[in-house]
């Protein structure tokens, strides 16, 4: 990863910050990777990460009060707007990053754009995103509060969506890095957090996860979910 990503990652981060923004979101997606592996673990198994995308979960009810323009705090910075699919929300792109909303999609309704008037953006709405905020930890970075779901319950995420996904290369690393924090999350003794992050989420998917790990043979992993 360049550090030139990093560098507009933080200061992105600064600028929610400053604007009382941080402290209402939840970072979601690959970009937890790197924190995870910085400030939660002493060692990983974690491999690194290669993406453009930073996701944010909003949850709802909105919790900001204050009105806020994201696209126009983050301008100068070089993001542009991009409204995207028929229903027009919004993501925020930039040669080394593409900044997206999302809010938790209930029920089997359609994937939709919600408006967040007081953010000044249009989020796309996804099913399984309760999971990520069901519970969720604060990491300090550089005098940053940074809320990111816990790794265990970002993990069991990635095994639901690692099955809904259509391209096999995105599947396998959301694989990859479920099985590498299960594995982290059991060598640092927190057996007991993955079996709450498994058996939050319905016997549907607690029966496709528990395939899944029979098929890749994590028999660890399995056996510290069914004890």
């Amino acid at each position: 990863m360049k550090k030139s990503q990093f560098k507009l990652f933080y200061e992105v981060l600064d600028r929610f910050q400053q604007e009382g923004i941080l402290k209402d979101v939840i970072l979601i997606g690959s970009w937890c990777v790197p924190l995870y592996k910085d400030y939660y673990f002493k060692e990983s198994q974690i491999p690194p990460l290669r993406t453009l995308d930073v996701d944010f979960l909003v949850p709802l009810p909105l919790r900001v009060k204050t009105k806020h323009n994201i696209p126009a705090l983050l301008l100068d910075l070089g993001f542009v707007q991009d409204f995207v699919g028929s229903q027009g929300y919004i993501r925020l792109v930039h040669p080394d990053l593409m900044l997206e909303f999302l809010v938790h999609e209930k029920g089997r309704g359609e994937e939709r754009a919600v408006a967040l008037k007081n953010l000044g953006i249009n989020a796309q709405s996804l099913r399984f995103l309760n999971v990520l905020q069901e519970k969720t930890i604060k990491i300090n970075v550089d005098n940053k509060l940074i809320i990111v779901p816990h790794p265990a319950w970002f993990a069991i995420h990635k095994l639901i969506v690692a099955q809904r996904r259509s391209k096999q290369d995105k599947a396998d690393k959301d694989l990859t890095v479920a099985i590498a924090l299960l594995r982290d999350l059991i060598d640092m003794k927190k057996k007991s957090e993955i079996r709450k992050a498994f058996n939050f989420v319905s016997k549907k998917w607690q029966k496709k996860i528990l395939e899944l790990l029979k098929d890749e043979q994590e028999e660890e992993i399995l056996s510290v979910i069914s004890e």
